[in-house]
């Protein structure tokens, strides 16, 4: 039996938990599997049309068949089954799963809340299984003798045993004796007596060495979703995709389109580590290329093969296989998959350095998309850290590293179902971007509005879009407005109207402004003076405009 609460475990010495029906008629299947809240069985197929789970407490049981992840439902809501029984004695609570016989299916068990929960046995069976005591270990049973019979001849042998100190040569079946003893003193010996004192004195020297190991034992930790490793199981191929009509099994083995089909099947557990092996081998020449070619995405704009997400025969052929061939060999075998120092020499290379303003005409006129790489391809700036640039500007960015996430800025018109109490700040408290929460129902808009990805899949390239909205979103978002003041306040001491123009292009772009723009920017800051009555050319709204349009400029979010 296990038993479980929220956040702990607690072991007795016995512990016949077993699933019985199905392909076995009785016996334990396998090695049972728990994490910080879950007990999870081992795989077998269903033989009959209901489980029996013996228990004491609440908890809920899933079934999870053919590793369907359907866990409620019109279709599916038999595989979900709640209970609430006493806590103090074993019950029998039934989950009919008649749809599913002969199907393969593990259960996976949690408490509900923080209230306890125990699992004595699981049974496959169409009738209600007999009763037995489950405190009394089925391990005791003599031929032919009843459970009175066992009572009175086991219990006094080993109380003597206790008493007399002469456990150290216990068998396993009287350790569970002894442990159910422990746990019903008040049925052995009524409190007060001599006989109970004795027997909790030498109860106490029998439960030392667990005591000890107890005070190890954290009541609370830190936890995490997780995989279970599972029995492993090769599912079949399903006929036109009906689950009633299995076909042969697909053994599990790595993909043959890498691999071929000459490979032995994985045998022993659910494959994950042979697969994860198999995937970093470097014999397998398809991840290091994946990996070297979205490095060469990012930092380049474009991938040597356009679709990062895609090498297959419907994907793009690289512009250079021969160089994408060298540096996946360098990257796996010579910098042992160190992305660091790929980087690195990517960044170093004469070709991440290039302008973006060919030096030619006549290049640009023989490969207008640039797939020779003659130029440095222009890059707009991802939303993330169109939102970092803002704030770094402004003079807001916070550069601490790590900590909790900052609640999402609520806006009016983010309002549904799951929105939270309370809105976060309007500068996400001056964090980076990285640090932002992510609520799928209520996202970022100025992110949303420069394609950052929705989080429901993963996305090797971002989509690139050109909108009206992206203008829009720096011309009126309250976030841009609020950062462009923050900046003007910033530049308060930066002398002469000029010399803050310059500080201010500097800040933005990384370069001085030419005379024409610093003529611009200075009759700009004079036709606002006019537009604000009572202004001067030391007024932080005029400046907080000037910001606010050099936010606006393509050169901003745009690498040249």
């Amino acid at each position: 039996a296990l038993s479980t609460r929220a956040a702990a475990w607690r072991l007795p010495f016995w512990n016949g938990l077993s699933v019985e029906g199905g392909d076995r008629d009785t016996g334990r299947l396998g090695q049972w599997e728990r994490s910080e809240q879950t007990l999870r069985s081992p795989d077998f197929r269903l033989g009959h049309g209901k489980l029996w789970y013996l228990v004491r407490g609440a908890g809920r049981a899933y079934a999870c068949v053919d590793s369907h992840l359907m866990v409620n439902g019109p279709l599916h809501g038999a595989l979900l089954h709640e209970w609430r029984v006493p806590t103090d004695r074993w019950t029998w609570v039934e989950q009919n799963l008649g749809d599913y016989v002969g199907h393969h299916l593990h259960v996976e068990f949690s408490p509900m809340g923080n209230e306890p929960m125990a699992i004595a046995r699981v049974v496959s069976s169409d009738v209600r299984p007999p009763w037995e005591p489950a405190e009394i270990p089925a391990d005791w049973k003599a031929a032919g003798a009843t459970p009175s019979d066992r009572l009175q001849i086991t219990l006094p042998a080993v109380a003597n045993a206790i008493l007399q100190g002469c456990t150290g040569r216990f068998t396993t079946a009287q350790w569970e004796i002894a442990d159910w003893m422990v746990q019903h003193l008040d049925l052995l010996a009524p409190p007060g007596t001599g006989a109970r004192q004795e027997l909790t004195a030498k109860a106490g020297t029998l439960l030392e060495p667990q005591l000890r190991l107890a005070t190890r034992v954290h009541a609370h930790s830190a936890t995490a979703p997780a995989m279970l490793e599972g029995s492993g199981l090769d599912e079949h191929v399903l006929i036109r995709g009906a689950s009633r009509r299995p076909g042969d099994p697909a053994p599990r083995r790595f993909l043959e389109a890498v691999a071929g089909t000459n490979q032995p099947p994985i045998r022993s557990g659910s494959g994950r580590l042979e697969l994860a092996r198999q995937v970093t081998d470097p014999a397998n020449p398809l991840t290091g290329r994946v990996m070297v070619n979205r490095v060469w995405y990012h930092l380049f704009g474009r991938g040597l093969v356009a679709t990062v997400d895609n090498f297959g025969v419907l994907g793009d052929r690289p512009s250079h296989p021969e160089l994408l061939d060298y540096l996946a060999d360098r990257f796996v075998r010579e910098q042992g998959w160190s992305l660091k120092q790929l980087i690195r020499e990517l960044l170093l290379s004469r070709t991440y350095q290039m302008s973006s303003r060919p030096e030619d005409s006549r290049a640009e006129e023989s490969d207008p998309q640039n797939l020779l790489l003659h130029r440095m391809n222009v890059r707009r700036l991802e939303g993330e850290s169109i939102r970092d640039a803002l704030l770094a500007v402004s003079g807001r960015l916070n550069l601490k590293a790590g900590g909790p996430s900052v609640p999402v800025y609520l806006t009016a018109f983010m309002d549904g179902r799951g929105r939270p109490g309370q809105s976060g700040p309007l500068d996400g408290d001056g964090r980076r971007s990285v640090y932002q929460e992510v609520r799928r129902n209520f996202l970022n808009p100025m992110l949303l509005t420069f394609d950052a990805p929705i989080p429901f899949n993963s996305m090797g390239r971002r989509n690139l879009s050109n909108v009206p909205a992206q203008a829009l979103i720096l011309m009126n978002d309250p976030f841009v407005i609020e950062q462009a003041a923050a900046w003007a306040r910033t530049t308060e001491g930066d002398g002469p109207v000029e010399s803050r123009i310059r500080s201010m292009y500097r800040s933005a772009f990384g370069r001085n402004p030419s005379p024409a723009e610093v003529h611009s920017a200075e009759q700009f800051l004079r036709e606002q003076v006019t537009n604000y009555a009572g202004a001067d050319l030391h007024d932080v709204r005029i400046w907080a405009d000037l910001g606010h349009v050099l936010f606006n400029v393509k050169e901003f979010i745009y690498l040249n």
